[in-house]
């Protein structure tokens, strides 16, 4: 079967929603109308709706081999997707490919490191938002799987197959 990449996006983010539990749910809209500043005194329609959009939107970072898999383990079915996936930039601290631009404080979502424009060049450098170097979280990122202690309980099981890491 072979479905567009934004058609396989749309098909992933309704089973990824309704089959997660209440709990997941709520944090699905609760990020949602965050990201978005909208109030939550929503409907139920309306409030699932964003949550669902969410997930969509995750899903459009993610590289089309994870969408193949995830599409396979949801439908049992062999599907290709057409499209290419999206052309991200590597984290300096973990090296896959999840930032949109360089030095714009996106924060890499494997590993948590808030890109404020340091590399390998600077990897001595304090990071004023990362609260330690970039040597500093490499070393916590290759020990811990994330730059600190504190984002082990916010990090998805998934993420390691979601994005592309150039040479693996």
């Amino acid at each position: 079967m072979k479905l567009k990449r934004k058609e396989a996006i749309v098909l992933l983010s309704f089973l990824k929603f309704l089959n997660s539990s209440a709990e997941e749910r709520e944090r699905m809209i609760e990020n949602a109308l965050a990201e978005s500043g909208i109030d939550r005194k929503l409907s139920e329609d309306i409030s699932n709706y964003y949550g669902r959009k969410y997930v969509e939107s995750e899903f459009n970072l993610y590289h089309n081999d994870y969408l193949k898999a995830l599409m396979s383990n949801y439908l049992r079915l062999d599907i290709e997707i057409i499209g290419k996936s999206p052309q991200l930039i590597s984290c300096p601290c973990c090296g896959y490919k999840t930032l949109p631009t360089r030095s714009e404080y996106d924060i890499c979502m494997v590993c948590y490191w808030e890109d404020d424009g340091l590399s390998g060049s600077d990897a001595n450098r304090y990071s004023s938002v990362n609260k330690m170097t970039l040597d500093d979280v490499k070393r916590n990122f290759e020990n811990l799987g994330v730059i600190a202690v504190e984002f082990l309980r916010h990090v998805d099981q998934d993420r390691l197959l979601q994005f592309e890491k150039p040479n693996a």
